[in-house]
């Protein structure tokens, strides 16, 4: 799903907790238009949101059931991101979700 113009982010896991991350989103993306200011969210700005929510989520021991693939450009620079459900993020030429990380992976790398 696009964030932004220049950000997509593919989600796997629970719908309700995918829904209250996109609403989390939506209103971070009405603030930023809010300001006019000529800034736009880029896509490292999506990660570092998603990936705090997630780990304090996760803190709090009420975890949001999700893992997230984050991909666009940041100042013309290709990322290809990750988040799981505990907050653990990287950044790779190649990333997966659900069984594609243990299977998949290993043979893309």
């Amino acid at each position: 799903m696009p964030v932004g113009e220049i950000t997509l982010h593919g989600v796997s896991g629970d719908m309700s907790d995918f829904q209250h991350i996109q609403h989390t989103l939506k209103s971070l993306l009405m603030q930023e238009y809010e300001m006019d200011d000529g800034q736009k969210l880029g896509t490292k700005s999506v990660y570092k949101c998603i990936s705090h929510i997630m780990y304090n989520r996760c803190m709090k021991g009420d975890l949001l059931r999700n893992s997230y693939v984050i991909g666009g450009l940041d100042n013309g620079q290709k990322m290809l991101l990750f988040v799981d459900l505990y907050g653990t993020t990287y950044q790779s030429a190649t990333v997966a979700m659900g069984f594609g990380r243990h299977l998949a992976q290993p043979i893309l790398r």
